[in-house]
């Protein structure tokens, strides 16, 4: 749990991913997958971050937030279905 926090604080700290990332470097195949209830990530933001990775496609799970797989089962049969 403390990764998890001090990760945060370091992201928070950024004022530019675009400063640690460079996103046109990516080649995989890319998912973004963001809860509909989100709080702490804005759907702004994840679609901004989806739109500047070649080959990326961005999925909003209804009825979940942040922590999607904690949050709901059913969120386990999506991955089932876009993970080969």
């Amino acid at each position: 749990m403390r990764a998890f926090f001090e990760h945060g604080l370091f992201v928070i700290g950024e004022k530019n991913l675009k400063d640690l990332v460079n996103f046109n470097e990516i080649q995989a195949e890319t998912i973004l997958l963001n809860g509909k209830n989100d709080t702490i990530i804005d759907l702004d933001d994840v679609k901004y971050l989806a739109s500047q990775i070649p080959n990326c496609r961005m999925e909003i799970i209804q009825d979940v937030g942040h922590f999607l797989h904690l949050e709901s089962d059913d969120v386990l049969d999506f991955y089932h279905r876009i993970l080969p």
